[in-house]
């Protein structure tokens, strides 16, 4: 699988942690607070998380973990300078993680073709502000179904993954969604707020 084309099954797969899910998968991961706006465009939705995972890959250089979570997926943090700790976890280490992140759904100008890019941005939330990882990710409509609440979409290299629109507010705007409309998701990557050893 290409890089690109996996960076499209993480979006998808860290949408699903909030408001989406992949047909058939489920996320176990605790949350602490979340926070959620919706709009006649759509919805955003920022979560603070606490979790214990166990680190797989460590990238010093850019200050970038990936994390094995408890249901055995994986998943890329962001570490900020602030975070102390980083230079002592070691490939293996358990670790009770607390950590940002934030997504957007909405629908894209009419005429758009599916796409994808990322860029260094900025995620705000009430305790201040953490730089994260931002993609954006827009999907062609392939099929609706209001009745089971899932959306089929084709992303930017042609891949189909169906998913379950488990939020209310989403869920009511199915039925104006049609095959060959665009749908854009904002994703920041995770972004740690802390990390210590598990006990």
């Amino acid at each position: 699988m290409s890089k690109r084309s996996n960076r499209w099954n993480l979006i998808l797969a860290g949408v699903a942690g909030g408001f989406l899910s992949v047909a058939g998968v489920a996320s176990a991961e605790p949350s602490n607070q979340v926070t959620e706006t919706n709009s006649a465009a759509g919805q955003t939705r920022s979560q603070l998380v606490h979790t214990t995972a166990t680190v797989s890959k460590i990238d010093h250089g850019n200050r970038e973990l990936t994390l094995k979570m408890q249901g055995g997926e994986e998943m890329p943090l962001q570490v900020p300078t602030e975070v102390k700790g980083f230079d002592a976890l070691q490939v293996g280490s358990k670790v009770d993680v607390d950590y940002y992140r934030s997504w957007t759904v909405s629908m894209a100008p009419t005429g758009s073709k599916p796409t994808m890019n990322e860029r260094r941005g900025r995620m705000v939330d009430e305790g201040g502000g953490v730089r994260g990882r931002e993609v954006s990710l827009s999907a062609e409509v392939v099929a609706v179904d209001p009745a089971a609440n899932t959306v089929t979409f084709k992303g930017p290299k042609g891949n189909l993954r169906t998913i379950n629109v488990q939020s209310p507010a989403l869920q009511e705007k199915l039925s104006s969604l049609k095959p060959g409309q665009v749908v854009q998701f904002d994703w920041v990557e995770a972004v740690a707020a802390s990390i210590k050893p598990a006990e």
